[in-house]
């Protein structure tokens, strides 16, 4: 793998790679061997991909850093324990901290994925996750947030009533726009909760959990930059925190699933929004 990497960067004339494979450190074993292969193969890249939050100490997080990993974007999805213990994600929250807290010191820079609304979630369980981010921020660089969307052929979708949920509908396009029934154009299907909300009822709690959530990601500053930047800023300054120096205005970044002016279902085409770089 390193050495078709080497290939490829040498053929496109570029250090800059973003890897789509959020299971690298499923295996410590892998992890550890990937980073020895980058570094023994003096691959001289910058790097970015998904990661597990589980499988990970401080030595290793330096060695992937040293392996020329500048990011790595963590699926947290919900910090309640009840949602881990439901989406089978298995992550010992405590231990994530920790982990977020070596890889900032490692010179990594941390996003956090994020699901508002998922199957069973209450607003008890946003708060959870609400505390989280307050905690980890010291650590954290970004939050990705979005909408709980039952996807198709996700584990979710195959076996529903395992996660809670049942009468899985279709709708009838992903640009519908019936505020009651798609609150956004990456929707797919509605459900009801199995001995919790239906779908009417679990569309509304959704929303307020996407719209706490996006508060908590404005108010603490975690929009972050796009990865384009990030390869800009390490490779002019090297060290994470110079990079973090020239963080974004945040209000902009926050992309609303729910519309704007009440107008749920938009399409992406038609979302206009401005930036302004703090250099």
């Amino acid at each position: 793998m390193a050495k078709a990497i080497k290939g490829l960067k040498e053929k496109y004339d570029t250090p800059y790679f973003m890897f789509a494979d959020d299971l690298f450190n499923i295996s410590r074993k892998f992890a550890e061997g990937m980073a020895d292969a980058f570094i023994a193969n003096d691959l001289d890249i910058m790097w970015s991909d998904c990661a597990y939050l589980k499988h990970m100490d401080a030595p290793l997080l330096q060695k992937i850093r040293r392996s020329g990993a500048i990011r790595l974007v963590w699926g947290v999805e919900s910090a309640s324990p009840k949602m881990q213990k439901l989406i089978n994600k298995r992550i010992d929250l405590e231990e994530g901290k920790q982990i977020l807290k070596w890889s900032h010191e490692a010179g990594i820079y941390n996003s956090l994925e994020i699901i508002a609304g998922l199957p069973g979630e209450t607003d008890e369980d946003t708060e959870y996750t609400v505390e989280f981010l307050r905690q980890v921020r010291p650590y954290v660089d970004q939050m990705y947030l979005n909408p709980f969307s039952l996807i198709t052929g996700s584990m979710m979708h195959k076996n529903p009533a395992k996660f809670g949920i049942k009468s899985v509908k279709p709708v009838s396009t992903i640009f519908q726009r019936k505020p009651d029934e798609v609150y956004s154009w990456i929707q797919r299907y509605t459900f009801d909760e199995i001995d919790g909300l239906e779908w009417k009822d679990k569309i509304q709690q959704i929303e307020r959990s996407y719209r706490r959530l996006h508060q908590i990601q404005l108010e603490l500053d975690l929009g972050g930059h796009d990865l384009h930047r990030l390869f800009q800023r390490f490779t002019k300054f090297r060290e994470k925190h110079l990079v973090a120096d020239f963080q974004t205005s945040r209000a902009h970044q926050g992309f609303d699933y729910f519309g704007r002016d009440g107008q749920r279902g938009h399409s992406p085409a038609k979302s206009v929004v401005s930036s302004k770089i703090n250099i």
